[in-house]
């Protein structure tokens, strides 16, 4: 027997096997891309100034010609005052997952006090990538709307869905420079920001009561509803009157639930996940951190995350957790479908909603009696109130955290498409709960409505659909009826291909298969609903235009190279190049974009040109001023010289003290 090893080992394989292997006795570690290399320029980095930050960006920008830094100057005193930068793979990731992004602030990473604004996107694993970053000298309007526009100067691309803390500034910077994205509030940040405002205006006792009510208010699942309960609290609690009109009323659309779940945001309410990275480097930076120091250890993060989608590419090549009766015997032209073209942990997703879907039963509505049906308004915060009592809680959770609770109300659902667009309607009754159910609504355009809203909010097909799917033939899968965010990355360049395909049935035996004949087989039909449901096919039309030129491209570049005519083609594209070029010079100031690219040849290393025109040279910035923080100052107060010194507290009046002519016990 030949034990040696006959063939080369996967790369892959090479690189992520041995994480699995017994951890050996002595000290082991990995080094991911460009870490020999940083830690090269730490030992150069120990007495950091400004000019230093900038000039690691710009070796950085070397790398990476597609990377943008802009730094923000005094013109008076050259002294540093905030900085913004995207990588080159920062600005990918912004053009495909930029439909909902998370901004936050986090304090104490440099010995300036400069807040560290970093935006947050969730890719198509539904992991959290680093968008953008920059240092702030405070944390005014106009601060926050330089750092939004920098991110539209550098992409062209403007957030659908922004979730950030109550910010009042950064809410009008949004509105002012991000004025077609729908703007949503941190309900964690909202949370925290209650009991500061108003529990020493209501008292303890009352302010527990309001509470109570006000998340009862922020889980109304329809305006007219939720207008009632926000009446009743202002009635009720009168002393909080000034600050539930402003900001908490005039914010509406940012947290009340019958707003916020009509949009697409990942499933996420909070910037949790941003907390979850601020830790991260709060770990490896501190209050006496120079910025170029954080600045590595945002490229370090950036690396690691980098490493682990390669990862999780890796693993869910050989191994997929599912149960197979379920996904095989009822959805496997369905399941090879979105595991073509899917992420991996999408389709793991998709998989448990088709495993639950057994969990349930379909009764067909009529539409008539669809429009009348109002049961489902009954008041279903009884139902958590009365298990949070159960639990011994004091409060009543966000909605959207129970399992199988409506998300709207049919009549809500119904009003918001034409009449005529409906085809049917289904309930999806639940067998273990059999007063618990869903309204499922089939449009004749072969996209449907839920009043779960998994699709709108999550972006992916409820385990009620699938259930339907199986049970009647009129409904029909199309992989972009969710959003093309969740696509793997070689599924772009297939974009128009996926887009023309039809609609199809589940592969249930009971079912007639569906002919060529039946006008229900279309491509995706381009239209968007009312209630802004996921978007069913659309992505941009600059995503379409770069798939099919790389497409291209990659064609003509396998052309030349079977033909050694690779000069000829590099010809083509210089020349190319050259005429837009020479177009883009003949441009006005207006269109430029404000970029490092345009620094002089000869001192590119130590001069720069910002957006103003003007030309700095790195050597000749001066640092930032120390930052005042909010709050109390981190040090101790000094103390005066009467004052006690290394005393904390007087000693207590009822400590005993013995005489020394006492005999008695002491106690």
């Amino acid at each position: 027997m030949d034990l040696e090893h006959n063939h080369k080992i996967l790369a892959d394989n090479a690189r992520f096997a041995q994480h699995f292997e017994n951890l050996t006795t002595f000290s082991y570690s990995r080094f991911v891309k460009r870490h020999s290399k940083n830690q090269a320029a730490k030992n150069k980095l120990l007495d950091q100034i400004a000019s230093q930050l900038l000039k690691f960006l710009l070796e950085q920008q070397k790398e990476e010609p597609m990377m943008f830094v802009q730094p923000l100057i005094n013109v008076d005193s050259n002294r540093l005052c905030g900085i913004f930068w995207m990588t080159a793979n920062q600005i990918i990731l912004w053009s495909r997952y930029s439909d909902v992004v998370l901004h936050d602030n986090t304090s104490r990473t440099n010995k300036y006090n400069f807040p560290l604004s970093l935006f947050i996107l969730v890719d198509n694993d539904g992991k959290s990538r680093l968008g953008a970053q920059a240092f702030l000298n405070d944390e005014t309007q106009e601060s926050y709307e330089w750092i939004l526009q920098q991110t539209l100067d550098v992409t062209g691309i403007e957030p659908k869905v922004i979730i950030t803390d109550m910010d009042p500034a950064m809410d009008v910077a949004c509105q002012t420079t991000y004025s077609n994205a729908y703007h949503v509030h941190c309900i964690w940040h909202m949370a925290q920001n209650l009991p500061k405002r108003l529990k020493n205006k209501l008292g303890t006792t009352d302010f527990k009561e309001f509470i109570h009510d006000f998340w009862k208010t922020r889980n109304s699942l329809c305006v007219e509803v939720f207008e009632q309960r926000f009446q009743t609290l202002l009635n009720k609690f009168p002393n909080g009157n000034d600050y539930l009109h402003d900001p908490i009323y005039l914010t509406q659309h940012s947290w009340v639930r019958a707003f916020t779940s009509r949009v697409f945001t990942a499933g996420m309410q909070s910037t949790q996940r941003i907390e979850s990275i601020n830790s991260i480097i709060h770990k490896v930076v501190s209050s006496s951190s120079t910025m170029a120091n954080v600045a590595e250890a945002l490229d370090s993060r950036m690396q690691k995350e980098e490493m682990n989608k390669s990862f999780i590419a890796w693993k869910y090549q050989s191994t997929m957790y599912y149960q197979p009766f379920v996904v095989e015997n009822f959805f496997s032209n369905i399941n090879s479908i979105i595991q073509k073209y899917l992420s991996p942990q999408i389709v793991e997703e998709i998989h448990k909603q088709m495993c639950e879907s057994v969990l349930y039963r379909c009764e067909m509505l009529d539409i008539e009696d669809a429009f009348k049906f109002d049961e489902d308004q009954l008041d279903q915060n009884e139902i958590s109130e009365n298990q949070a009592m159960t639990n011994g809680q004091e409060e009543v959770n966000n909605i959207e955290e129970y399992y199988d609770y409506w998300q709207t109300y049919l009549k809500a659902l119904i009003n918001s498409v034409p009449k005529e667009s409906i085809k049917e309607v289904w309930q999806i009754i639940s067998y273990l709960v059999p007063n618990s159910y869903q309204h499922v609504i089939i449009l004749n355009d072969g996209t449907h409505l839920c009043t779960c809203l998994l699709l709108v909010s999550h972006g992916i097909i409820c385990r009620h659909y699938f259930k339907l799917m199986i049970e009647n033939p009129n409904a029909l899968f199309h992989i972009l009826l969710m959003p093309t965010r969740w696509l793997q990355d070689d599924a772009w360049n297939q974009i128009d291909l996926i887009s023309n395909k039809p609609f199809i049935g589940t592969s249930s035996k009971n079912l007639k298969s569906t002919s060529s004949s039946d006008p229900r087989i279309y491509p995706i039909p381009k239209h968007h609903n009312n209630i802004q449901e996921v978007e069913v096919r659309h992505h941009t039309q600059k995503k379409v235009y770069y798939g099919r030129i790389m497409g291209h491209f990659k064609q003509a570049l396998n052309y030349s190279l079977e033909d050694n005519d690779q000069e000829n083609l590099d010809n083509i594209i210089l020349t190319y190049i050259a005429e837009k070029e020479l177009k883009q010079q003949n441009k006005t100031q207006s269109v430029k974009r404000k970029t490092l690219k345009d620094n002089d040849n000869q001192n590119l290393s130590n001069e720069f040109k910002t957006s103003d025109g003007h030309v700095y040279n790195v050597n000749d910035i001066e640092d930032p001023i120390k930052r005042q923080g909010k709050g109390r100052p981190s040090i101790k107060r000094l103390k005066a010289c009467n004052e006690q010194r290394g005393i904390d507290k007087a000693p207590k009046e009822n400590v005993y003290h013995e005489d020394d002519n006492s005999s008695g016990r002491k106690c």
